[in-house]
């Protein structure tokens, strides 16, 4: 077997050892907007000042630009001149979002919440370029933490500086969006079981009134129809045969246009067509009533099924945690 030359083979060596060393060492995203709740004190810095968050599989540390942000592993576990720096174990929830600036970019919104009882944050919020960076930190996220993702965005109550004022005095994150949560569900179950009860008496409220606009409508059509033919009948009776046609040849769109005028000037009044149009609004009022009637009812049966569906998993969940020793 022939071996390959000394410096090739030492080559390959330092291209292990230089491979290694970037896995190493912690990748840095850059931040251009920060937000910070420690115990209740709401903080934030812009992109002016330059911002880097660095992360490994141990934690991460958020840093102003200037410091060297992906200098060694341990600098971005300890925190060592960080703005915030925590262990993965203090994350109990995370949530990321993309979104477009016009003429800018594309930039990603990733939350931490940080309800863990030995971390003095409440949570932190970092908006950043999308760049290769951005899309290294979503694939770790995936690959290391898939069970902190939560879907959809941030609750934006429980991760504002207006829930400040809970945190100060003990609460956290977790506690105050699970119980809006449950409020939000529990209004929604009262409001649906409201509109059940006077579901019968709206339905029947709403076929009424539908039923007493068609009933007008077609009263007015039918009038306007038997005044339509008989002054149709009279103007073309004035006629002679051979001068409609002349006309209808020669002069087809002035024709049109005097006989339309004479039969609206001689059909009843103009009140009568504005009471037709009066009419037909009242139909179509009674209809969009009656579709949201129908698209309540089935929004409320949804709300009540979403709550019967979250106390089915509160349940299950006590059950199992009441069976592990």
């Amino acid at each position: 077997r022939i071996k390959p030359p000394s410096s090739q083979r030492r080559r390959a060596r330092q291209a292990r050892a230089s491979t290694a060393m970037a896995a190493e060492r912690p990748k840095a995203l850059l931040v251009t907007l920060y937000q910070v709740s420690r115990r209740g004190h709401f903080s934030h810095g812009r992109e002016e000042a330059g911002f880097a968050l660095a992360w490994t599989d141990d934690g991460l540390a958020l840093k102003h630009g200037g410091d060297d942000a992906s200098a060694s592993k341990d600098d971005a576990s300890a925190g060592k001149g960080a703005i915030v720096a925590l262990p993965w174990q203090h994350v109990t929830a995370v949530w990321t979002s993309l979104r477009c600036r016009k003429q800018v970019g594309f930039f990603l919104d990733v939350t931490f919440e940080t309800s863990h009882p030995a971390c003095e944050l409440d949570f932190f919020r970092v908006t950043a370029a999308m760049d290769d960076s951005a899309g290294a930190f979503l694939k770790f996220l995936q690959a290391a933490h898939i069970g902190r993702l939560k879907d959809g965005r941030a609750p934006n109550f429980a991760t504002s500086r207006w829930a400040g004022c809970l945190y100060s005095s003990g609460g956290t994150v977790r506690c105050v969006r699970l119980w809006l949560g449950r409020l939000s569900t529990l209004l929604e179950v009262i409001f649906s079981a409201c509109f059940f009860t006077q579901l019968h008496s709206t339905l029947v409220v709403r076929e009424q009134r539908l039923t007493t606009a068609l009933t007008a409508l077609q009263s007015e059509l039918s009038d306007m129809y038997m005044d339509f033919l008989t002054n149709f009948v009279g103007e073309i009776s004035g006629f002679q045969a051979v001068n409609v046609a002349w006309r209808l040849i020669s002069h087809a769109p002035y024709v049109f246009v005097m006989t339309t005028w004479r039969l609206a000037v001689h059909t009843s009044n103009w009140f009568t067509l504005l009471m037709l149009l009066q009419h037909l609004f009242m139909v179509m009022a009674s209809v969009d009533a009656m579709w949201r009637t129908v698209y309540g009812t089935v929004k409320s049966a949804m709300s009540m099924h979403k709550a019967a569906a979250k106390a089915t998993r509160a349940i299950k969940r006590t059950a199992t945690s009441e069976k592990k020793p």
